[in-house]
């Protein structure tokens, strides 16, 4: 029997038989996300304590099932980015990518990116920063 050492791969995702202990935090994840009175969540913690494997391993492993529901879960690495333009255009991308298939929602999402790329010749800086000081 080969053991592996648990500390070999620190630093990313952990999935499979080596998440564990988090099944609680997992469900709750998924209860607010997709349940009956579901809504959006904020994951903070300390640097390297597991908030993208608990993440990971609540959505991104269920994606087939999802994607059957017409929920789309993309997974972003918000630091490779410079605005928040090129995240939305990277959504955008991921979706399109993902729904290429079902005519119905590739319509939908285009559209939305349509009025995207319309409304942000009108964003400015101080716009975006006055709405997110309301919230």
């Amino acid at each position: 029997m080969h053991l592996k050492n648990p500390f070999s791969d620190y630093g990313g995702i952990v999935i499979g038989d080596r998440f564990i202990g988090r099944k609680t935090e997992v469900e709750a994840i998924q209860n607010r996300l997709l349940g009956i009175n579901y809504g959006n969540m904020a994951i903070m913690g300390l640097p390297r304590i597991g908030k993208s494997s608990l993440s990971w391993n609540a959505i991104m492993e269920k994606r087939s099932e999802l994607e059957k529901l017409n929920i789309i879960p993309i997974w972003i690495s918000f630091g490779e980015y410079k605005s928040i333009i090129e995240v939305f255009q990277e959504v955008f991308n991921e979706l399109i990518e993902r729904i290429s298939s079902n005519v119905g929602l590739l319509v939908d999402i285009t559209g939305l990116y349509d009025r995207f790329i319309d409304a942000k010749v009108n964003w400015r800086r101080e716009d975006i920063l006055k709405r997110f000081s309301n919230l």
